[in-house]
């Protein structure tokens, strides 16, 4: 009976803040830019130290 109801019960109590969170519109554009961002700096940053090698 633990091993189901209690991760279940978990589960559920774990998806009520995704209810909320709003990923939608502008502010969904706004954390894709971002990560484009972020990624486009992490393989400069990689590029370097390979070139370095």
């Amino acid at each position: 009976m633990f091993y189901v109801l209690v991760p279940q019960l978990l589960n559920t109590l774990g998806m009520i803040p995704f209810f909320w969170y709003d990923l939608t519109g502008k502010r969904l554009a706004d954390i894709r830019e971002q990560l484009k961002e972020h990624r486009e700096m992490m393989l400069a940053e990689l590029s370097e130290t390979e070139d370095k090698k």
